[in-house]
């Protein structure tokens, strides 16, 4: 018989400390927990801070990046959790079938809620980081475990994406560029240096990235799922209050006069990309949307 590794309590910052802590039943899962799902650039940091200004939501940062949430230190570390549950649970790592991964899924997701005190709480998942929740190979093509999860525990999900997949892309290549991803209000600003891009390889990753969101939304289409974008909530006052009273009622907590810190970095891209012209040139071969011509 498998054992059931222990909950692990938290300390005030949320690394793990002795003691055991109570795990959430699926359907308290189903009440709380909300999935924010999307690609890099989207504006999901952005989203996250300002539904948390509304106080009835907090937010775990990608949960799979150790970069960014050190396995070392945040009891919140996917990779964390999973070296623990796997150490208990050897068929995590021998035999990891359907049964045995929704049962992680149950342990990880329960032991999240259990780290924070609010009536949602909120969990950045990127689409790059969906093939950890997979029990084995599939076909990339195939509907992933993940979502087929969330489907059966009728679990949210908030879906991001950026309507301009170039921009996207451009906005990841620059932030790489210079190392340098937010900006807070208040921050010193220097106008951004304008760069050269390599064409084919942003037109080819635009490619890529506009099929991988084709797919997250096909998948995505019987889900108890919320579609968002980033021009909704980054372009207009108007437009983001409108997207946000409509995501507090899918979330079911009390909109409010939600704010945030950050703030847009990337310039557009015909100020930023200093060889546009043969951007857009190779863009609209492929087919690629989303060129203005310069001036």
């Amino acid at each position: 018989m498998r054992k059931k590794p222990p909950g692990t309590a938290k300390t005030t910052d949320g690394a793990p400390a002795d003691g055991p802590v109570d795990e959430a039943p699926p359907d308290v899962a189903a009440q709380r927990l909300v999935i924010l799902l999307s690609h890099e650039r989207s504006g999901s940091h952005y989203l996250a801070e300002m539904l948390e200004s509304g106080s009835e939501i907090v937010s775990f940062d990608e949960v799979c990046n150790f970069q960014a949430v050190n396995p070392d230190t945040s009891g919140a570390s996917f990779f964390r959790f999973r070296h623990d549950w796997q150490n208990a649970n050897p068929d995590l790592a021998v035999r990891p079938d359907t049964d045995v991964m929704s049962g992680f899924l149950d342990g990880y997701f329960s032991h999240l809620l259990g780290l924070k005190d609010a009536k949602k709480v909120l969990v950045d998942v990127k689409y790059g980081h969906v093939h950890n929740f997979e029990p084995a190979w599939s076909p990339s093509e195939n509907r992933p475990f993940l979502i087929r999860y969330l489907d059966r525990r009728k679990i949210r999900i908030v879906h991001l994406t950026r309507v301009d997949t170039l921009a996207a892309v451009l906005s990841d290549f620059a932030a790489g560029k210079a190392g340098i991803w937010h900006r807070r209000a208040g921050a010193e600003r220097t106008k951004p240096a304008r760069i050269r891009v390599p064409v084919p390889n942003i037109v080819q990753r635009a490619l890529s990235l506009q099929r991988e969101k084709d797919n997250f939304f096909a998948w995505l289409a019987v889900n108890l799922c919320f579609s968002l974008s980033y021009e909704e909530i980054c372009d207009t006052k108007e437009a983001r209050e409108r997207t946000l009273a409509r995501l507090c009622s899918f979330l079911e907590i009390r909109a409010s006069a939600f704010v945030a810190s950050l703030e847009k970095m990337t310039p557009p891209v015909e100020e930023l990309v200093e060889n546009y012209g043969e951007l857009r040139r190779v863009a609209a071969i492929f087919g690629v949307p989303g060129l203005p011509a310069r001036g």
